[in-house]
Formats: structure tokens, C-alpha cells, sequence
């Protein structure tokens, strides 16, 4: 048996090698964070990789997480090893299920990386809402806190449950633990396979369906048996932990690494105590350490095994002089006398008849809120008090029940402790800083043996956002999780940051500070950052990397990073070596020429690394507030308090009154992505009218609608300081006779990706370096916009040019460049935004259009537009009928009491004859929408009546709404594809765009029915075998006398696209578009144009 070597890996990868070693069977269904679990026992299976039974596990996707628990639940009721992987919602679709596994006995065992459960919003990031949920189902829970725990405990998971015969929930931070980078040791697969007792697996077996063995399962109890056939399996949890504890045992044997299932760190003779679980306990027992050695008498009491809740195991692992004690819990449970950890170690103190103890409970890292060094401090300084706060909050400002602690400056680690070196990383999504990142780390743990840690942190935007990579490195075990807060080394990849960012707050005082920037002196150096490098005494350097290295810039700063990064903890000459060494085995198989290119990156990369003098007196330049200049002024009061703070990353000092004013039932308000200007493009689009056609291709194409045409009189034209060259005569006789044309691009709302250039037959646009156009076009784009008013009549909208001119209600989006989705719904909302509403499954749409804060849905000067909304993944298609069903109850309504206004001898003067000819054209979107303009002003004129309040209460029902379900193929294909087939089967007007990118697009690139045969996707590492599901086709076989059925591709006919979402809102009943939407999850690289 091999001795295994340090590895950086992440709990997710952890969990799955394990996961992979001990079972037969993968279930697996995507969901984040949890997906790469599934991702890599698919990639392993596919190459035909043997587990620690000496076979190669089967690996199959379900449609939906209640699918895949069935799957685990009849593998395991017919003798077979399960295992599935999952998060949040994901988990709640397995409830029936984890009853039904837990009831029979079954050793399956479910990985989950826990995230929050969406409520009033949604968060894909931690906390413990979904497995506090699950915990009253039977199944046993014990949690991990670090990568080296995950491997471990997924493997007394695993063991336990064999032994058992009771199913093992094994929990992780999602995010936190999941994705974050640590050193561990693996477990050998031989070591795995010796130590699972094969008697108790043979005896499993036998259990199982087998017509040599008939037996019944899931027999129908009346009320005389059931409660004796729950209470007959009260041993089997009291069990359970020695099972675990065996597992645990034999693999220290092994290891040498020892767990307790309630494990103490502290003074022996603490008298304050923090009792909690997951990867914050780490943080907690870095300060204990810390307080201890100052002499402090306290400790925590980090909780693995959650269920069965062990009370003796519990009250033996905590020392007797403890007398108060706060329990953490990482989730809310609203309504609750307390959170469920709390709740139970209340229990556990009232039943050992210890009431001389006072138990406090607080809640924290709530949808992975900031849990520090800080807080820590807070909660001991909260038990030292005489009356401590019996319920409290970490991390926010609670200034409506004032629940919260206040942070408490925590003690510093003590003299002769090694503390690891501390780095953070600024990036923006795609950019590379990520992946440079892991690979240091891996670097650094692989060839010099050294403890690492890596976490990464990622703002709400689909594609564009900010990326915060924070990595500790040194020879001492490392046990913060938390974002680094003493940095000793700040590498800047996006030298447009500053001044927008407070990057420099958690400096050390010399820290090393890097830019990617072509600055050649002090002279260079922004005014904002001036001062504070000063008082910082920063060690400065410059490196143009993205100009100078292009493709290979995220290679030529992390040369930076190895060569000044490291401190002592290992020579720069040493890391840049790992560097070469690692480049010469990544790319070697594309040839001599581009290793040799790599590696003079590296080298020219370190000899022209520049150090900036920090000039002294840079002490007195005046302190520039953040973001001045950089930011819109904010215009509501929900920008000012809410997004202005979010846009700076301050959103941690939203007070919670915020909330509870400006977001009730989390409504946000439209038009809110205005302010964003995140200026994250390297080049943008400028127009050459000399060679434009008026064709307006540009506009229609760009999924951000950052590039519209506007129409100008001579007067506006010279106002916006346009000169003959920069506009050119508007063509088209009649209305458009006298009118200038312009195509104007928002270029601090671009993405840069070139899809407009793209799509332009005579080549009038140019994309050229952001920096050189933003000064000028920057300020023209914000003139046009707000002093131009729209001509959206000029012109006919029942062809492409002519609906450009119309307001896109959805702008500046947080898509990836050149998102083959977006423009679909752009589109939507200019032919019909104003009268819509949107039912929006989980996926893209909803990852680029809801972002907190940043609402790229947007209104007319009217005040209308899409009314959009966010249910599940799963239930979309129902969502919507609910919509459908409420909407033609009110019109119905409002008819019948038009009818009865009608018939009645009311007088009603002009009224009258509008409400007769709004009956006549009630199902014409248009034509009634026009009407409902002519008639609300006369219903506020009219008399006051019963009747006619009620006809001015319904008056919004004018306009015939259009309801729409917009999602993915996965979802329409996959986890509710029987709801939506169901819904369109009514015959109601419910209205469907399904946007093919035939993939699971928002959490990764996973295969769906809709992937088409042999393509080689996650999920599908050894290509996809089964045909490409033609949703366009299985529809209109199924529904082909009920619905509308269009399948449409803007890339070969963007008018046919128009066409059909015209005739799919006029038709009467339900109907269906499907689009094509080419994705950067395919993997195709775009022309260097673009």
C-alpha cells in the first residue's frame, strides 16, 4: 500500500474520489455547488477508472433530483451500493425518498455540499438550510469541515453505513469546503476495499429483491401496527455512532489522523464555550488557540455527528467547568423558539439536569455571510457579560429586532506561532485569476510539500463580475476558513478596480502589491490609491500583462505571484521552477514551439515586473471617497441605501431595515442595472457610418443592448456634439424623411464580445481598447440616451429595423459575452414588454437577469414592462398556469362587470363607446393595450359607484397580458418536462420560449436530453449516446391540435424569429418556441475578430 503524497484539493473532489471508491452505482443530476462531484465520477467512469472494488461504477443521469433519489432508493432496495451527490432545492426533491431509504434500512449515502434553500430570493452560496431541513427523515448526518475531513468522513460515511444498514447524509459548506482548495492525503482504494466488512455487506445483499428470494417491501400499515414498526428501529440509531467510531478507528490505524465525533479544543478548564458545525468551527478554534495561549479559559465544541444526536458523547467531550455556552447555528428557522443545533443542546443540558449552565443561541453565515476572526471574539465577549444575549446574529446590522453582536477586534496570533503567508487575488469572472490561483496552490503543495488553502469568492453577475481569490500558504497546518483579512501579498488583475474597490483595506502594513498595468512610474499611479500606499508603506510593481502576454497573462502574474509571494516558506527560485515544470507537462502535447512560447512568458514576465516608487509625501494626498466618479448617482432610495453599497462589495453594512423597507417578500424594483457601468471590456464596438446600411442587425443581435439606433433631428444632433461625419441622413421616405441616423454604443455597458461585428454585412464596426473610446462615447451614449426621445413609430415594427427603434426591456444584462439567449428575450420584450409577464426557471436567465440589485428588466416611460418572477427549477411550467389561471380570472371578471356597467342605464358619455369597442378587441394584445390607454384616464373622470370602482380596480386587465415560461432545454427536457407537457395539454394561453443551448448552460456544461449524439459534455465524458430530444417535434406530435408550436435560430433567420413570436402571442391557446442558443459552453472558440 502506497504511501499516499500532500495533494490541493477541494471538498468536492474529496467526497467524490471516495464516493467513487466505495459504491456501484452513481446517481447523479446537476446542481450547484455540488456538480463537480457528479462531473468527476462521470469523467473516471468514462475512462474506465476501477474503484476500491475492483470495478468500474455505473454512472447515470436522472431528470431531476426526485429521480435520482428513486433510482439510489430501488438500487438499494435490490442489494446495490448507491451514492448521488447534491444541494439545496435539489435535496428537498429527494425528501420522500430519503424517508423511504431511511424506513427499509438501506446503506445508500448522499454527498451534500449544503447551500442555502431558496425563500423570498435565492442564494447558491452556503448555509444550512437544506440540511436542517432534511434532519427529521431518518437519516444519519455528520458533517465535514475542511477537505482532509471530507475524504475522511466520506469514507466513515460510506463504511458506517455498510455496517449499519442505515443511510449516511454527509454534509459539507457549499462553496466554503466545497470549492475551496486545501492540502489533504487520499485515501488509497485498497485501503478503502480492505476495510469495508463484507459480512455486512453479503448480509445486505440478501436483502434485496430477488425473485429467488420473494418478499414484499413497502406494505400499506394500519393504525394498530405503524407506531411499533417506527419505534422497532430505535437501535439501529443508537448504533449507529459505534459503527462510525469503528470507521474511524480503522482508519487511524492507517492514517494516524484521530476524530472524535464531538471533538474539544480549548482549556481544559474553560469556562465559556462556542458549540457548532461545518468550516467555521475552524475559524473559531484558531481564535480559541489564540485566547488560550493569552490565557483565556474557553473553547469549542465542534459538532460532526448531527443524526442520531449523541447526548452522552456530547456532554463527555465538554469539561465540566463550562458554564455558559453559545450554540451556533448556520441556518434560520423562522417562528422557531430556536435554531436545531441550539435546540438540541438545550435538551441535552435540561435532561443531564444541568441548569447551573446558561445556553445562548446565535445565528450566522446566512447565504455565506462573512464569518470571522471578529465574530468569534464578539460571541466570547457576548458570554463573558453578566446577562448575555440570549438570541443574537453574526455578521449584519440588525437595527430592527437588534439582535446582532457587534464585531470585537479578536487577539492576534501569539509570539513564536507560525502563521501562514496571506495572499488575495482581484479577477473578474473568465479573466484566468481563478485557475491561476488553483494552480499555485497545487504548485506549492505538490512540489514543496507546503499546507495551502484557497478561497474563492464571486459576485451575483452571471459573467463580468469580481472574483476575490483568497490563499494562505506556509510548513504549519492551516485552520482559518475565511476570507484572509491581513494580507501579505495583493495581486490586482484588473487595474480598472481601482478606485471602484477597497482592495487595499486588509493590507499589512509593506505588503506586496501587484498590478496588471502598463504603468512605467509613481507618475502612473491613480490619485485614489496614493495616500493609502503611503500609510501602508506598500511595496509596489506593475506588470502590462494582459497587453504584453495576451493569452498567456494569467501565466506571466502568477510568475509574479511565485517569485514574490512566498516569503520564506519556499525560494522564488524554487516556485519559479514548479512554474516551468508545470508548463512544460501542460503543454507539451501541443508541440516544442508552444512550450518554448510559455516559457519565455515566464521569463519576460519576471524581467519586466517593475517596482513603483511610493513617494513619502503621497501621505498627504487627499483620501478620494470610493467609487467617486466611477459610480452613476444613485436615483431612488433603493439605489441609494441598498445597491450603491453592493456595488462597492459593501454590502455586509446594508443595515437589515434596508430590507424590511425596500425589499419586502424580496420585490426588487425594474431598471436598476442603469447605474452598473462595469466597463469589463477589453474592446468595444465603433461605428463607421459611411459603410452602415441602416440595417440595424447590430442592434438586434446584441444581448446586452448595448448598441441601439437613434433617430435625430439636426438640433439633437449638434446638442449631443455630433458632428456631419458622425451621423449620416436617415433613409426611407414619409415619417423618417428629415431624421439623422446613429448607431450609439453604451461602451461602459459593453461586454466586448463582437457579436454585433460580427453580424454586420458591410463590416461598419470596429472594436478598438476600451480606455481609448470611453472618454468620448461614454458621455454621448448617457446624452442620446436621456435627451433623445424615442421614435419608435417612424418606422414599421414588423421587421427587424423597424423594432430596434422600440425601448429594449431588458438591458445591460449580466450575461457572457455574446450570450446566445439573451437577445431571444430582448427581443420578447420589444414586440411585446410593455403587457408581459415572465415565469423564469432556474438557469441562465436567471443567473444574468436577477442578480440582487442589478435588474436588467426595465419600463417605459409609461411606467410598464415585463413583471418577471423566479419559483424552482422544477415547477416553472405550473408556476406559469398559476399566473395563466389568475389573469383570465380578473379579465373574466372585468368582462362580466363591463357587461353589467354596459347594460345599466349609468350614464358614461365617451366611457360607453370605449368600453364597446374594448370588448370587441379584448383579445387583440395590441389593439386592447391601446384601448386600456384611452379608457383608464375616462374611468378616473367617471362617477364614484360600487360598480365602477371595482371595473377601476380591474382596470390593469385592459391590456391582455401575455404570460410567458422561459427556460433551458434542461429544464423543459428534463425536470419538468410532465409539467409542461400537463400545462400545454389545458388549452390555456400559457406561452413558452425554450431556449436550446443543449446543455445545462448555468451550472456548467452537463449533457441534457437535448444534447445531440457523441457530443462530449460533463456528464458525458465518453459522449453522449442516446439521440438529441427534438422538443420542437415532441411537442407539436403531442399538442399539435392544441399549441403553437415554432422552432426558431436568430443566427440563420432572425426575422422568421420576430415572426414567430408574434404569432405565438396572438394564437389563442398555449404555445411553444423553441430556440436555438449557441453557448460558450460548447466549447468552440469565436474568430480572433471577436
Amino acid at each position: 500500500m502506497s504511501a499516499p503524497k500532500l495533494e490541493a484539493i477541494d471538498g468536492n473532489e474529496a467526497s467524490a474520489y471516495v464516493a467513487y471508491g466505495l459504491s456501484e452505482f452513481v446517481i447523479i443530476f446537476p446542481i450547484t455547488p455540488s456538480s463537480t462531484m457528479a462531473e468527476k465520477c462521470d469523467a473516471w467512469s468514462a475512462a474506465g477508472k476501477k474503484n476500491a472494488f475492483g470495478t468500474v461504477p455505473i454512472v447515470y443521469q436522472m431528470e431531476s433530483e426526485a429521480g435520482v433519489s428513486g433510482a439510489l432508493h430501488g438500487c438499494g432496495a435490490t442489494g446495490g451500493l448507491g451514492v448521488s451527490f447534491t444541494s439545496s432545492q435539489g435535496l428537498m426533491l429527494m425528501i420522500p425518498n430519503l424517508l423511504k431509504l431511511a424506513g427499509e434500512l438501506i446503506p445508500a449515502v448522499i454527498h451534500v455540499a449544503a447551500r442555502q434553500v431558496g425563500t423570498g430570493a435565492t442564494s447558491i452560496y452556503c448555509d444550512h438550510s437544506d440540511v436542517m431541513t432534511v434532519r427529521s427523515t431518518g437519516m444519519a448526518m455528520v458533517c465535514s469541515a475542511s477537505a482532509q475531513e471530507c475524504m475522511d468522513f466520506a469514507a466513515a460515511s460510506h463504511l458506517a453505513s455498510i455496517e449499519s444498514s442505515l443511510p449516511t447524509l454527509h454534509f459539507f459548506d457549499g462553496f466554503t469546503t466545497s470549492h475551496s482548495l486545501q492540502s489533504a492525503l487520499r485515501l488509497p482504494y485498497d485501503l478503502l476495499g480492505s476495510l469495508v466488512n463484507r459480512e455486512k455487506l453479503a448480509a445486505f445483499r440478501k436483502t434485496g429483491l430477488e425473485p429467488s428470494r420473494p418478499h414484499q417491501r413497502g406494505c400499506v400499515v394500519g393504525r394498530q401496527e405503524w407506531m411499533q414498526i417506527a419505534e422497532a428501529t430505535n437501535l439501529v440509531y443508537r448504533d449507529y455512532a459505534d459503527a462510525f467510531e469503528k470507521a474511524l478507528g480503522q482508519l487511524e490505524a492507517h492514517t494516524g489522523r484521530h476524530y472524535n465525533l464531538y471533538e474539544w479544543v480549548g482549556a481544559p478548564d474553560a469556562t465559556r464555550a462556542i458549540v457548532m458545525m461545518g468550516s467555521s468551527g475552524l475559524t473559531a478554534e484558531e481564535v480559541v488557540d489564540w485566547m488560550v495561549a493569552a490565557g483565556e479559559k474557553v473553547g469549542i465544541l465542534r459538532v460532526r455527528m448531527f443524526r442520531p444526536w449523541c447526548e452522552d458523547r456530547f456532554l463527555a467531550a465538554l469539561p465540566k467547568t463550562v458554564k455558559r455556552v453559545a450554540v451556533l447555528d448556520r441556518c434560520r428557522e423562522a417562528g422557531a423558539a430556536g435554531e436545531p443545533l441550539f435546540l438540541d443542546a438545550v435538551s441535552t443540558f435540561v435532561g443531564a439536569g444541568m441548569s447551573d449552565v446558561v445556553v445562548v443561541g446565535g445565528r450566522y453565515g446566512l447565504g455565506d455571510k462573512a464569518f470571522t476572526q471578529s465574530h468569534v471574539a464578539a460571541v466570547f465577549a457576548n458570554l463573558a457579560q453578566e446577562k448575555p444575549k440570549r438570541r443574537f446574529t453574526l455578521g449584519v446590522v440588525d437595527d430592527v429586532t437588534h439582535m446582532s453582536l457587534a464585531p470585537v477586534q479578536p487577539p492576534t496570533a501569539p509570539a513564536g506561532v507560525v502563521v501562514p503567508r496571506q495572499a488575495s487575488i482581484w479577477g473578474m469572472g473568465s479573466d484566468g485569476s481563478v485557475g491561476a490561483c488553483h494552480m499555485a496552490l497545487r504548485l506549492l503543495t505538490v512540489g514543496a510539500n507546503l499546507q495551502v488553502q484557497g478561497q474563492f469568492f464571486y459576485t451575483a453577475h452571471k459573467s463580468g463580475g469580481v472574483t476575490t481569490s483568497h490563499m494562505r500558504f506556509g510548513k504549519a497546518p492551516i485552520k482559518g476558513q475565511c476570507a484572509v483579512t491581513r494580507a501579505d501579498y495583493i495581486g490586482v488583475h484588473q487595474s480598472g478596480y481601482i478606485g471602484r474597490y477597497d482592495m487595499l483595506c486588509n493590507a499589512i502594513d509593506g505588503a506586496i502589491v501587484v498590478v496588471n498595468a502598463g504603468w512605467k512610474g509613481s507618475d502612473d499611479v491613480p490619485a485614489a490609491w496614493r495616500h493609502e500606499l503611503a500609510q501602508k508603506h506598500i511595496r509596489l510593481y506593475a506588470l502590462d500583462a494582459s497587453n504584453t502576454f495576451k493569452r498567456a497573462g494569467s501565466l506571466a502574474l502568477t510568475a509574479a505571484f511565485l517569485k514574490l509571494a512566498p516569503g520564506d516558506a519556499i525560494s522564488p527560485e524554487k516556485a519559479i521552477g514548479l512554474l516551468k515544470e508545470e508548463a512544460i507537462n501542460t503543454f507539451k502535447k501541443k508541440g516544442d514551439a508552444v512550450v518554448a512560447m510559455n516559457l519565455k512568458a515566464i521569463d519576460e514576465a519576471l524581467s519586466s515586473l517593475l517596482r513603483i516608487d511610493v513617494p513619502a509625501e503621497w501621505i498627504n494626498t487627499p483620501v478620494v471617497p470610493l467609487g467617486e466618479g466611477l459610480f452613476e448617482t444613485p436615483r431612488t432610495p433603493f439605489e441609494r441605501v441598498v445597491k450603491a453599497p453592493l456595488q462597492r462589495l459593501n454590502g455586509d453594512d446594508i443595515p437589515v431595515s434596508a430590507f424590511r423597507d425596500l425589499v419586502t417578500g424580496g420585490r426588487t424594483p425594474a431598471t436598476t442595472t442603469r447605474s452598473d457601468k462595469r466597463a469589463i471590456a477589453d474592446k468595444v464596438p465603433t461605428w463607421s457610418p459611411a459603410k452602415c446600411t441602416q440595417c440595424n442587425f447590430c442592434s438586434a443581435a446584441c444581448p446586452h443592448a448595448v448598441i441601439r439606433p437613434f433617430l435625430l433631428t439636426k438640433e439633437e444632433a449638434a446638442k449631443a456634439g455630433l458632428s456631419d461625419q458622425e451621423v449620416k441622413p436617415a433613409t426611407g421616405a414619409g415619417a423618417a424623411a428629415g431624421y439623422l441616423f446613429r448607431v450609439q454604443v453604451s461602451v461602459n455597458d459593453c461586454t466586448g464580445c463582437g457579436v454585433c461585428a460580427a453580424v454586420c454585412p458591410t463590416k461598419c464596426l470596429d472594436l478598438k481598447p476600451l480606455p481609448e473610446v470611453a472618454p468620448v462615447e461614454g458621455p454621448r451614449w448617457k446624452h442620446l440616451f436621456e435627451q433623445t426621445p424615442s421614435r419608435a413609430d417612424v418606422y414599421p415594427r414588423d421587421n427587424v429595423r423597424g423594432l430596434q427603434f422600440v425601448q429594449p426591456l431588458l438591458e445591460f444584462n449580466g450575461a457572457c459575452a455574446g450570450c446566445g439567449e439573451a437577445a431571444y428575450i430582448k427581443m420578447l420584450t420589444q414586440i411585446m414588454g410593455e403587457r408581459a409577464i415572465f415565469v423564469c426557471a432556474s438557469g441562465c436567465n436567471v443567473a444574468y437577469a436577477f442578480a440582487f440589485g442589478s435588474n436588467p428588466y426595465c419600463q417605459t416611460p409609461e411606467g410598464r414592462g415585463p413583471a418577471v418572477a423566479h419559483s424552482l427549477f422544477e415547477d416553472t411550467a405550473e408556476f406559469g398556469l398559476g399566473s395563466a389561471y389568475t389573469v383570465l380570472f380578473r379579465r373574466n371578471l372585468l368582462v362580466t362587470r363591463v357587461t353589467e356597467l354596459l347594460a345599466s342605464n349609468c350614464e358614461l358619455g365617451e366611457l360607453r363607446a370605449r368600453l364597446v369597442r374594448w370588448l370587441e378587441v379584448r383579445e387583440d394584445p395590441v389593439a386592447s393595450n391601446e384601448e386600456r390607454k384611452l379608457i383608464q384616464p375616462l374611468l378616473e373622470k367617471a362617477p364614484k359607484t360600487p360598480l365602477l370602482d371595482e371595473i377601476r380596480e380591474l382596470s390593469e386587465s385592459l391590456t391582455k397580458a401575455s404570460v410567458w415560461c422561459i427556460g433551458g432545454d434542461g429544464w423543459a427536457s428534463d425536470i419538468d418536462y410532465g409539467g409542461l407537457d400537463h400545462v400545454l395539454s389545458l388549452g390555456l394561453p400559457v406561452k413558452v420560449l425554450i431556449m436550446d443551448t443543449e446543455v445545462y448552460s448555468n451550472t456548467g456544461g452537463q449533457q441534457s436530453k437535448a444534447t445531440p449524439t457523441s457530443a462530449v459534455h460533463k456528464f458525458a465524458a465518453g459522449g453522449k449516446k442516446a439521440p438529441k430530444k427534438d422538443l420542437a417535434m415532441t411537442f407539436l406530435a403531442s399538442h399539435e391540435r392544441v399549441a403553437y408550436v415554432a422552432a426558431i435560430s436568430s443566427s440563420a433567420n432572425i426575422a422568421q424569429s420576430m415572426k414567430a413570436f408574434t404569432e405565438a402571442e396572438a394564437f389563442p391557446g398555449p404555445a411553444v418556441v423553441v430556440a436555438y442558443s449557441p453557448c460558450i459552453e460548447h466549447g468552440i472558440e469565436a474568430p480572433k475578430e471577436q
